[in-house]
């Protein structure tokens, strides 16, 4: 997403054992190479708590100082970038089902606007699609009641959480959505915990310089 004031990298990394340490040798070296004073982090817990410039647990991340950063990660879930083309604003949503559920990158993006956000673009980098993100009926009612599309092939069902986002982005009034996905369960390269169980993920990261 190219604004004026934010700039976002969506990168790949793999957890090792000790994955808290990991991140940090992560966080620490990409702080270093942009600049930057701190990269903000999160325990995510697939909820919709958005924490404004610190770490600690949630689900959202917003930065309003420059020189600093939020990171996600993420293996199915959709990664949100939203930012301000005029002010230094910007936030970052793990938006899994549930987030999609409860609204997390609208939320978000109301959020920014009582920061004083009045230019908003958005971004949404790779997760599960509708051709593989297959659900089962006890979630059906859920789902319309969230206004998330849901279709049925062969008597399964298969849910599309990105059209979920772009239709809650667009409610917000952000006419700027750039759509940077693949679906990570049948995307060569990309890591899916729903296809391999493991503890791979994607990093996502949005800077105010």
């Amino acid at each position: 997403m190219k604004v004026v004031e934010a700039q976002t990298l969506s990168a790949l990394f793999v957890e090792q054992p000790d994955a808290k340490e990991h991140l940090e040798k992560i966080t620490g070296a990409l702080a270093a190479a942009l600049g930057l004073a701190t990269i903000h982090r999160v325990r995510q817990v697939h909820g919709d708590h958005i924490v404004i410039d610190d770490s600690g647990e949630g689900d959202g991340l917003i930065i309003t100082r420059r020189g600093t950063g939020a990171i996600i990660r993420t293996a199915d879930c959709f990664p949100v970038v939203i930012a301000d083309a005029d002010k230094p604003l910007a936030g970052i949503f793990h938006c899994g089902w549930r987030g999609v559920e409860l609204q997390l990158a609208a939320k978000g993006a109301r959020r920014l606007k009582e920061l004083g956000a009045r230019s908003l673009r958005a971004a949404l980098f790779p997760g599960i699609e509708r051709c593989c993100f297959k659900i089962g009926p006890e979630l059906l009612d859920r789902f319309a009641a969230a206004g998330i599309r849901v279709e049925t092939r062969k008597g399964e069902h298969f849910a599309d959480l990105g059209a979920a986002l772009v239709d809650q982005l667009v409610g917000e009034g952000i006419g700027e959505i750039e759509e940077v996905t693949r679906c990570t369960a049948c995307t060569p390269g990309l890591f899916s915990y729903r296809r391999d169980h493991d503890s791979r993920r994607h990093a996502t990261l949005v800077w105010l310089p």
